[in-house]
């Protein structure tokens, strides 16, 4: 037991480096005790004188000792009694600094880890492919953060308003037999957000919380009598919750129930994992729409009546379409980048020169999101000569997309045009004559 010494007279007692008689037992006891209890024990014993010394180390004081005897007795041996007790002070003082070293390489040991931890789960989201379950991830990290405990992680769907249990981690016979007890897998299940602010429950606050029952935890999505026999059967302790935010909102959130009795530990590393995790799912959610956005731009080019080809900045050619290949008979396994386009579209090395050389001077005169029109003779992949007008536009990112107008009809016409438009004028002229 202890007593707060700032209540009692002997606090100044304690600080002797001798045996000194101390006060009646109400006071010794630092008024911890009735009064009329101590003065009962007082006069049944007939009386006790009782003597108190601190323990002192190096003028720290690391503890007191007290030694009662009957009262009007001498205490014998009192100068070996005092030597020991400074003996046992100095004993005491090493001891305790050896303990707080040892908690002190303890918890440095702990942050290691955890950093270690962190490092490890950081390099994994950086390398996770798009097909990776990021869900069980999270959830397999947070059960070997908390490994008495069954670990759930939750994604929020924004257009839908709900959240859905997305994955499920710890001892596989604890999951089966909480499913059971619950009455059904809750794997896919959704919940409405609106039961989220009666289950009393703040996914935006970037810390663990913890919940205040499995009932709660659950929003309410299963009766509260199954819940109660969940928390019975598994012997599970508390729960605790914590949500993935960022600027644009919730992505979700994770559960950590606890299988046995007591605290959750490595509070701050779940923390900082949880919100390590937050940003991996905010990154994966941007780049499943960039890939949606970039794939319905594709299917879009695609579907374009027109020839058309995507040239990334550094010259590779990404996409080309349907009708491209129809009209030059070149897939992108053919022309994977402008050198091979050019190698073959315009095989004579002098032309070449020259189209790579206007090709460039367009791009520079017209910088980006102007189109800049150009006709070229190219050599198809049959060996067919053909007049394409070609329309190249710059995106903001150093992307290219060109498309294409076949005009070798319109070109045939035109010098046709042109040599009947001269033999008109010859025939006027040696009429004249």
């Amino acid at each position: 037991m202890s007593f707060p010494i700032e209540k009692a007279d002997t606090a100044e007692l304690i600080r002797h480096q001798r045996l000194v008689l101390a006060d009646n037992l109400f006071r010794l006891l630092h008024m911890q005790f009735p009064k009329e209890a101590c003065q009962q024990i007082e006069e049944s014993a007939g009386g006790i004188d009782t003597y108190l010394m601190g323990l002192i180390s190096k003028g720290r004081i690391v503890g007191d000792v007290g030694i009662s005897v009957q009262s009007g007795t001498i205490l014998p041996n009192r100068d070996l009694i005092e030597a020991f007790i400074r003996q046992a002070a100095i004993a005491i003082d090493r001891k305790n600094a050896d303990d707080s070293l040892l908690q002190s390489l303890i918890r440095e040991q702990e942050q290691v880890r955890n950093l270690q931890f962190l490092s490890r789960t950081a390099m994994d989201f950086i390398k996770m492919g798009d097909s990776a379950d990021i869900h069980r991830y999270i959830g397999d990290r947070l059960h070997e953060l908390a490994p008495e405990s069954i670990a759930s992680v939750y994604s929020f769907d924004l257009a839908r308003r709900e959240t859905v249990l997305r994955a499920v981690s710890g001892d596989r016979e604890q999951i089966e037999r909480l499913w059971d007890a619950l009455g059904a897998n809750l794997l896919g299940l959704p919940c409405p957000v609106d039961q989220m602010p009666a289950s009393g429950i703040d996914l935006s606050a970037k810390r663990v919380v913890e919940s205040p029952s499995l009932h709660r935890s659950l929003f309410h999505q299963v009766p509260e009598d199954r819940c109660i026999l969940a928390e019975t059967l598994l012997g599970l302790g508390k729960g605790y919750i914590m949500g993935f935010s960022c600027r644009k909102g919730i992505l979700g959130h994770i559960l950590i129930q606890l299988t046995r009795e007591g605290e959750i530990t490595n509070r701050g590393a779940v923390e900082a994992f949880a919100n390590q995790a937050g940003v991996a799912l905010a990154r994966r959610q941007t780049e499943d729409r960039l890939r949606r956005s970039e794939s319905r731009f594709r299917d879009v080019v695609d579907s374009s009546p027109f020839p058309a080809v995507i040239i990334e900045g550094d010259g590779t050619y990404s996409f080309v379409n349907r009708r491209f290949t129809e009209m030059f008979g070149y897939t992108l396994e053919d022309i994977p980048t402008g050198r091979e386009w050019f190698r073959r579209a315009f095989p004579d090395p002098e032309i070449r020169h020259e189209a790579i050389a206007t090709w460039k001077a367009d791009r520079e005169r017209a910088g980006r999101g102007t189109p800049r029109p150009r006709t070229f003779s190219v050599r198809c992949k049959n060996g067919e000569e053909k007049a394409i007008l070609f329309n190249p536009v710059e995106l903001g990112d150093g992307t290219q997309y060109v498309t294409c107008e076949d005009i070798t009809e319109e070109r045939r016409a035109y010098w046709v045009l042109i040599d009947e438009i001269a033999e008109l004028r010859r025939q006027l002229a040696s009429q004249t004559l």
